[in-house]
């Protein structure tokens, strides 16, 4: 399943976090929490805005979120 998706180091720790990009879609993002678990989020470009989907303490919890809304983007 990672291979679905690209990571992406921050470039500022203290500022923001790593992430996973999914591949078939860059609006759509895992974000490696620094105190611990996985939040999925969702960048709209029809409104601007960014869209959280939870929260998730397994990686493989979070990477099925982010392939789940892809899906349902589609």
């Amino acid at each position: 399943m990672k291979n679905l998706f690209t990571f992406e180091l921050s470039e500022d720790p203290q500022l923001t976090d790593d992430q996973y990009t999914l591949n078939a879609n860059p609006d759509i993002y895992v974000q490696v929490c620094m105190f611990g678990g996985y939040a999925v989020g969702e960048y709209k470009e029809s409104t601007g805005m960014m869209y959280d989907h939870g929260m998730f303490e397994l990686q493989s919890h979070a990477f099925a979120k982010a392939i789940e809304l892809n899906a349902a983007n589609v």
